[in-house]
């Protein structure tokens, strides 16, 4: 009776740090993302300074 306690207690709490450590990345990716489209803008305007 107590090895099912444990594995269920174990497979939840599995899916619940699989789930946490997926946002956790995905969110570190969005921020990551959102800095490379920053210096891409920023290097564009510094090459487009005085073109136009």
């Amino acid at each position: 009776m107590t090895w099912i306690i444990v594995f269920l207690f174990g497979t939840s709490f599995g899916i619940f740090m699989s789930i946490f450590i997926d946002r956790f990345i995905n969110k570190q990716f969005e921020k990551e993302q959102e800095q490379k489209g920053f210096k891409i803008e920023k290097i564009t305007w510094l090459s487009n300074d005085g073109k136009e």
